[in-house]
C-alpha cells in the first residue's frame, strides 16, 4: 500500500480486536519526510494499528495534520481511538522522536505500555545545553522559537506528574552516549526497563530489524 508523503495518520483497525498499537514516526530521513518506520514490520500483527508521523518535526508538540495543533489534541485523538475500538490492551511504540512521543502519550493517557527505541527524553534548551546535545539543531531551534506554555519538552517531570507507575521498555545502544544519557533520565521509574544493546548506535531499530529481532519484539508485544 502506497502512502501519500503528506499523510500524517494511517489507521488499520480490526473489528473486535482487543489490542491497539500506536506507532509514532521519527525524524525525517534522507528522503526529506519522516518515515513510518514500523509500517512493514507491523504487518505481522493481526490487531488494530494506527501509524503517525509528525510532519512538522516538532516532537509532536505542534500536533498532527487533520488532528489538531498541539500534543493535547493528539492525546485526545488517541483516546477517541481507544474508545471507538473498545481495545483494552494498548501499546505505544516509537523510534527516536517517535520514542519520545510513545512515552509522552502513554503517560498522558495513563494506560497501556510503551516501547521506545533510542528515544529523546528531553528537548528543552536547558538540558540540551547541559548535556551538550546538539543533534537536530534546525528542527529543535524552530520548535524553541515558537515555544508555547503547553509544550511538553522534558519527559522525566512529565512522567513523574502524570504516570510514575508507567510500564515501558526503552532500548538504546551502548555505542551512543547521548541515547544512553537520555534513557538514564528515566532510570528512577520502577516500571521503565532500560535495555542496552552492544551495537546499533542511534539506528538501533534498523539493526534490530536487520537481525530479525524487531519483528520478534513486536510479536512478543502483540
Amino acid at each position: 500500500m502506497r502512502i501519500d508523503e503528506r499523510t500524517a495518520v494511517t489507521e488499520q483497525l480490526v473489528p473486535g480486536s482487543s489490542k491497539l498499537f500506536f506507532f509514532f514516526g521519527g525524524i525525517a530521513g534522507a528522503i526529506g519526510i519522516p518515515p513510518f518506520e514500523f509500517y512493514r514490520a507491523a504487518g505481522i500483527l493481526d490487531h488494530s494499528k494506527v501509524f503517525m508521523r509528525d510532519l512538522e518535526q516538532a516532537w509532536y508538540q505542534r500536533g498532527l495534520s487533520g488532528v489538531g495543533d498541539d500534543a493535547l489534541s493528539v492525546g485526545e485523538y488517541l483516546q477517541r481511538k481507544i474508545r471507538e475500538t473498545g481495545a483494552s490492551d494498548i501499546c505505544f511504540i516509537g523510534n527516536s522522536m517517535g520514542g519520545f512521543a510513545a512515552l509522552l502519550f502513554c503517560a498522558m493517557l495513563r494506560t497501556g505500555h510503551a516501547i521506545a527505541f533510542a528515544p529523546q527524553t528531553f528537548v528543552s534548551a536547558e538540558k540540551r545545553s547541559l548535556h551538550r546535545d546538539q543533534r537536530w539543531a534546525p528542527q529543535i531551534s524552530r520548535l524553541q522559537s515558537s515555544k508555547r506554555e503547553s509544550d511538553i519538552l522534558d519527559l522525566e517531570p512529565w512522567i513523574a506528574r502524570m504516570h510514575p507507575e508507567m510500564k515501558a521498555r526503552v532500548l538504546v545502544s551502548q555505542t551512543d552516549r547521548l541515547d544512553e544519557l537520555h534513557a538514564d533520565e528515566l532510570a528512577q521509574f520502577p516500571h521503565i526497563d532500560i535495555q542496552r544493546h552492544p551495537h546499533g548506535g542511534h539506528a538501533l531499530v534498523k539493526t534490530l530489524r536487520d537481525e530479525g529481532l524487531l519483528e520478534e519484539l513486536l510479536r512478543s508485544a502483540g
